[in-house]
C-alpha cells in the first residue's frame, strides 16, 4: 500500500471516528448483556481467556478473534461483582441476624408462657433486636438490588457498542497493515538517504584531509549533530513489524510464555486486554519477556541474596516443572513459590560465604542468567 493510497484511507477513517449516536439510546443500554450483536453476518466470537463472559457479546471478526473487552471494562466489572458481592454478603448476614432473633423470640414466648418471670424482659429485647435486623435487611436488599442494577447497565452498554467496537477494531486492524507498508517505502528511503549521507561524510573527511595539507582549517561538518547520520541506520521496518506482530496478535510470529505471577499486565492489544492471571499464555517477543524470565533479579530493598521470582516462563519450562511437581501439579503455583524459596537458600548461602571470601560457582548474586 502506497502513500497516497494511506492517505486516502485515513481521511476515510477520520470521516467516521465517532461511535454511532445509536449505541447512546436508552433501548440500546437495556439490551440484555448475553445477547450476540450482530453486524452483517453473524460471527460469534471466542472470548478471550479469563475475561468475564456474561459481558462478552459475539460480534464477527473476520481474519482474527479480537478482544471483546478493553481492559477499562474488564476491571469496572469486576469492581461492581465485587461490590455486588459485599452487598449481598450484608444482606445475608442480616437476614440470619432476623432467622436468629425470631427463633429466640419464640422460645422466650415458650418459656414466658411456661411462667418464667425473666422470660418478659428478654423477650422484649429480641423484639428489639428483630426490627433492627428487619430493617437492616431492607437496607441491604436495597443496596443490593441497587449493584445488581449497576451491574446489569454497565453490561447492557458494553454489549450495545460491541457491534461498533468490532467495526473499529478492523479498521485500526486494517491501518496497523498499512503503518508497516508506509515503514517498508520509507525504510527504502532511509536506506538510500543513508548511503548518500556516508558518502557525503567521506567527501567532508577528503575536504579536510586536504585542506590540512595547506594548513587550513576546513571544518566541513560544523552544525550537523554527530549522530544525525547514524539515526538513520534504525530498522524502522523491523521494529514496526514486530509492534504489528504483537497489536494485531500474531502469534505465529511472537514467542509463547506462560504467566508464573499471581497478575501480570502487557500492553492492550486488538487480540488481548492485556491482564492475565497465573498459567494463563501470552506472546511476547522475545527482547521484551528476556528480563521477566530471570529468577534471580534483586528484590528492591532486600537483602544481597533476595531476589524476586519470574513473571514468566517458558512453555517448555513450565512443562518440565509441573511433571517435577508431579501430583502436586493442581498446586503449580505453590509448587513455584516452593522452587524459589530454595533458590532464595542457597543464595543466601551464597552471599555468606561471599562475603567470607568464598565464592560458590553456579550461584549469581543479581547476575542475568
Amino acid at each position: 500500500m502506497n502513500v497516497r493510497a494511506v492517505s486516502e484511507m485515513m481521511n476515510g477513517t477520520e470521516r467516521n471516528a465517532e461511535v454511532p449516536a445509536e449505541t447512546d439510546r436508552p433501548e440500546a443500554l437495556a439490551a440484555d448483556p448475553r445477547a450476540p450483536v450482530e453486524t452483517g453476518e453473524a460471527k460469534a466470537l471466542t472470548a478471550e481467556p479469563g475475561a468475564p463472559l456474561d459481558c462478552a457479546a459475539g460480534v464477527p471478526a473476520p481474519q482474527r478473534a479480537w478482544t471483546p473487552r478493553s481492559r477499562e471494562t474488564i476491571r469496572e466489572e469486576q469492581r461492581l461483582k465485587k461490590e455486588l458481592a459485599a452487598r449481598e454478603a450484608q444482606e445475608a448476614t442480616a437476614v440470619g441476624m432476623l432467622e436468629s432473633a425470631t427463633e429466640e423470640k419464640e422460645r422466650m414466648l415458650r418459656l414466658s408462657i411456661g411462667g418464667e418471670a425473666w422470660a418478659g424482659d428478654a423477650l422484649a429485647k429480641t423484639l428489639l433486636k428483630m426490627d433492627n435486623a428487619r430493617r437492616l435487611v431492607e437496607v441491604y436488599t436495597e443496596e443490593a438490588e441497587k449493584a445488581q442494577a449497576n451491574l446489569d447497565g454497565f453490561c447492557a452498554s458494553v454489549a450495545a457498542g460491541a457491534a461498533y467496537r468490532a467495526q473499529t477494531q478492523e479498521k485500526l486492524a486494517e491501518l496497523a497493515v498499512a503503518l508497516v507498508g508506509i515503514a517498508a517505502e520509507s525504510q527504502a528511503l532511509l536506506d538510500e538517504l543513508y548511503k548518500i549521507l556516508k558518502l557525503r561524510q567521506e567527501l567532508a573527511s577528503l575536504m579536510q584531509r586536504l585542506a590540512s595539507t595547506i594548513e587550513l582549517r576546513c571544518d566541513s561538518e560544523a552544525g550537523i549533530p554527530a549522530s544525525f547520520v547514524e539515526s538513520l541506520s534504525f530498522d524502522l521496518l523491523s521494529a514496526s513489524a514486530a509492534w504489528k506482530a504483537v497489536f494485531l496478535g500474531e502469534s505465529e510470529k511472537l514467542t509463547a510464555y506462560v504467566v508464573v505471577d499471581k497478575e501480570f499486565e502487557v500492553a492492550e492489544t486488538l487480540a488481548q486486554s492485556g491482564v492475565l492471571s497465573f498459567g494463563e499464555t501470552v506472546y511476547l517477543p522475545e527482547e521484551e519477556a528476556r528480563e521477566l524470565l530471570r529468577n534471580d533479579r534483586p528484590a528492591p530493598g532486600g537483602f544481597g541474596w533476595a531476589c524476586l521470582p519470574p513473571t514468566l516462563m517458558t512453555v517448555e519450562a513450565f512443562a518440565a516443572a509441573k511433571a517435577e511437581a508431579g501430583p502436586m501439579g493442581s498446586m503449580m503455583q505453590y509448587f513455584l513459590q516452593q522452587k524459589h524459596g530454595e533458590l532464595e537458600q542457597k543464595r543466601r548461602e551464597a552471599y555468606l560465604l561471599e562475603r567470607r571470601g568464598t565464592p560458590v560457582p553456579g550461584v549469581h548474586l543479581g547476575g542475568a542468567h
